[in-house]
């Protein structure tokens, strides 16, 4: 039996648009602090989404969420900037990577 997550983004409107174009289902414009905090807790108890996009303004909101989150290891959250260019304090991607492959990645130099 293959498992098949889904993708959530949770965000400003046109990032969101943007998402839900390539074919994402699970969206959230974001709102007030509660009923983001809230998208983010349907997504992530719901078992099916294995990956969320947030971007950065949300994330800055529910930061410490979000970090508790982290620790588990699914669903993946990652940050990621929103349409106005504001973009995360850290690189989440190579913060994954870190994690699970338990070394720095470096492409060209540095």
């Amino acid at each position: 039996m293959e498992l098949a997550y889904r993708v959530g983004v949770i965000g400003d409107l046109e990032t969101v648009i943007g998402f839900g174009l390539a074919g994402v289902a699970d969206l959230h414009v974001r709102r007030s602090r509660e009923e983001n905090l809230a998208a983010l807790r349907k997504m992530v108890e719901s078992g099916r989404v294995g990956i969320i996009f947030v971007t950065a303004g949300v994330a800055e909101e529910l930061e410490p969420e979000i970090e508790r989150l982290r620790e588990r290891p699914l669903p993946i959250i990652v940050t990621i900037p929103d349409s106005r260019g504001t973009a995360p304090k850290v690189d989440e991607l190579e913060r994954i990577i870190r994690r699970t492959l338990g070394a720095k990645i470096v492409v060209g130099e540095e």
